[in-house]
């Protein structure tokens, strides 16, 4: 079944709350940490770099990987949500 739109925005949130504390994380850290498959985190990270939240670099490395980091945007953006209400208690339940 499709995420609801509240669900895809929680995940949204989960990854830019992880990618902030972490400062920077790969495609394999985000898959173990969220438990989110590899085509989801693919999904939302495209929506996030689509916004200009983070940014994807690919590192040449055997095997290749993607590091994941905020963008100054993403960086503000979370700072404003820290300083505000938790995100938690702005979203339904």
């Amino acid at each position: 079944m499709p995420d609801t739109l509240l669900t895809h925005i929680k995940k949204l949130i989960t990854l830019l709350k992880l990618i902030y504390s972490s400062k920077s994380l790969s495609i394999t850290d985000i898959v173990n940490e969220t438990g989110f498959n590899r085509s989801q985190v693919y999904t939302l990270l495209e929506v996030l770099e689509k916004l200009g939240l983070i940014k994807r670099e690919r590192i040449r490395t055997v095997p290749p990987r993607t590091i994941v980091t905020l963008t100054d945007k993403g960086s503000n953006f979370m700072k404003c949500i820290e300083q505000s209400n938790d995100i938690d208690t702005l979203l339904p339940k």
